[in-house]
Order: structure tokens, then C-alpha cells, then sequence
């Protein structure tokens, strides 16, 4: 009879420790949690089917056009040599005012940036989603971006998945979580 308790408590005492085991692997990967972006291998065509927005429209090519038109930009391009790290950013009222007709109702402005390089950076959000566009004044490199955001299961907000359209090259970026990756921070 004794073997018989001995026995049930060594199973109470394991299934304790492995309670505390991963309730400490839970907290490590909550706190300390890691992901990388991959790209996904899908074709152009599903990229686009999956999600549309990410096209060049004739809206976006007329809010660039209408953009670069401005005296606010050309000034800014002046200001953003003059800088030492080469960068312009546009107070937010500002920004709004030079972008009203060009963001979809609904959105937030959230950046309008100029870079010494003769690029303009262009930056809004939804509730889920996050509009970014970089295109040089000459149009030839124009890259259109958006991040799907949603919340994993402790309510942060991530990335769900990115969609880049770079001159036509169209891209799709997923989060992958890295699993224990705290544990090889703790080792070095």
C-alpha cells in the first residue's frame, strides 16, 4: 500500500513541474516572443486575386502626379539636402493638407517624407491596414506597399502579411513566429 501513495506522488510532483515548465515557456514566448518576414511562393496573379489594392491605379498615379506638382515638395527636396541626415518629414497638418484628395476616406495620414535622393515617401492607416508609397520624381521607381494588420492571441497588434508592389513586381511577406527563440538568447 505505501508503494501505491509513493507512486501517486511522484505523479502529483511531475505533473507540477511540468505545470510550472510551461507556464514559464508560455510567459518566455509572450514576453520575449521573436518572428522574421518570408517570402511566400505565390505568383503575381494570386497575389493580385488575394489582394487588389496592391495595383497601381489611376487614383495612386494622380495623387503621386498631383503631389510631386506642388511648390511645398520642390521646397521640401531643398530642405532635405540642407538636412544632415538627408530627410524632410512634414508636420502632420501639413501633410494632410497636401494629401486630402489623394487618401481614401476613412484613413490616417500618418507620414509625408522627402528624402535628398529626389524620393517622397507617402504613409496612411486603416483599422487593419497600413498604406505606404516611395516614388522618385522622374516616376520610375514607384513602390507600393501594404501591411494587413491583426492580433494574435495575448491582443497585440502584428503583421499579418505584406504585400509590396515594386514596378510591377508584385511580392507577398508573411510573419513566421520563431519558436524558443529566447532560449538562445539566454545562452550567449
Amino acid at each position: 500500500m505505501p508503494y501505491y501513495f509513493m507512486k501517486k506522488k511522484i505523479i502529483w510532483v511531475l505533473l507540477a513541474a511540468l505545470v510550472v515548465i510551461g507556464g514559464y515557456c508560455l510567459y518566455m514566448e509572450y514576453h520575449f516572443d521573436a518572428s522574421t518576414v518570408v517570402t511566400t511562393n505565390l505568383s503575381s496573379e494570386q497575389i493580385r486575386s488575394e489582394m487588389p489594392d496592391i495595383a497601381f491605379t489611376e487614383e495612386d498615379d494622380t495623387m503621386v502626379k498631383a503631389l510631386l506638382a506642388t511648390t511645398e515638395i520642390t521646397e521640401a527636396f531643398l530642405l532635405a539636402e540642407k538636412n544632415e541626415n538627408g530627410v524632410y518629414t512634414f508636420p502632420l497638418q501639413d501633410a494632410s493638407e497636401l494629401l486630402k484628395t489623394g487618401v481614401p476616406e476613412g484613413f490616417e495620414i500618418l507620414e509625408l517624407t522627402v528624402t535628398d535622393k529626389n524620393t517622397v515617401d507617402v504613409s496612411f492607416l486603416s483599422s487593419n491596414k497600413r498604406f505606404m508609397y516611395s516614388f522618385d520624381v522622374h516616376l520610375q521607381n514607384k513602390t507600393k506597399t501594404i501591411g494587413i494588420y491583426g492580433k494574435d492571441i495575448f491582443g497585440h497588434q502584428r503583421v499579418k502579411a505584406v504585400y509590396q508592389n515594386q514596378n510591377g513586381e508584385i511580392t507577398k511577406y508573411k510573419e513566421k513566429h520563431l519558436w524558443f527563440e529566447w532560449l538562445k538568447e539566454t545562452r550567449e
